[in-house]
C-alpha cells in the first residue's frame, strides 16, 4: 500500500510541475512570437473577414489574448501548485480538483470550438503544437484529478 501512496504523490508531483511549465511556455512562446515574428501575430490577427484590419486592433487582440493567458496561468498554478503540495503530503484541498475538472472541460470546449471555426486559418505548425501542448496539459490534468482521488482514497483505508 506504501508502494502505491507513493506512485500517486510522484504523479502528482510530476503532472503538478508539467502543468505550470506548459502555462508557462504558452506566454513565452506568444512573446516571442510578437517580439521576434511580429508579422506571424499580425497575420494570426488581422482578419479582414472579421473586420479586423489595423495595428491598433491587432494590438488590443494581442493585449486580450496576453491577459487571458495570464488567467489561464493562473489557473495552472492553483492546479499545479496543489498538486505538487498534496503529492508532497501537504495541504490537501478539494478546490483545485473541482478547478481541475472545470479546466479541462474549458480547454476540450474551446478546443472544439476552434476546430470547427469556420474563420480559423489554415493549420501550421503552430497551431499543431499549440494543440499538442493543450491536449499534453489536459491529460495532465486528468492523470492529477485520477492520481488525488485515489491517494486520497489509499490514506483513508490506511
Amino acid at each position: 500500500m506504501d508502494a502505491k501512496i507513493r506512485k500517486y504523490q510522484d504523479i502528482l508531483r510530476i503532472s503538478g510541475k508539467a502543468v505550470v511549465l506548459f502555462g508557462v511556455w504558452s506566454i513565452i512562446r506568444l512573446l516571442v512570437l510578437k517580439f521576434f515574428d511580429p508579422d506571424t501575430i499580425e497575420a494570426a490577427f488581422i482578419n479582414p473577414a472579421l473586420g479586423i484590419n489595423d495595428r491598433g486592433m491587432a494590438d488590443m487582440v494581442f493585449d486580450i489574448a496576453i491577459i487571458t493567458l495570464i488567467i489561464d496561468l493562473v489557473f495552472r498554478l492553483i492546479i499545479g501548485r496543489c498538486a505538487v503540495s498534496e503529492g508532497e503530503g501537504k495541504k490537501r484541498s478539494v478546490v483545485y480538483i473541482i478547478f481541475a475538472i472545470i479546466y479541462v472541460v474549458y480547454t476540450v470546449v474551446i478546443e472544439v470550438l476552434d476546430i470547427v471555426n469556420p474563420f480559423r486559418r489554415d493549420i501550421d505548425l503552430l497551431y499543431i503544437s499549440t494543440w499538442v501542448i493543450d491536449l499534453t496539459t489536459c491529460l495532465s490534468i486528468i492523470e492529477i484529478v485520477i492520481s488525488s482521488i485515489k491517494l486520497r482514497k489509499l490514506k483513508k483505508v490506511q
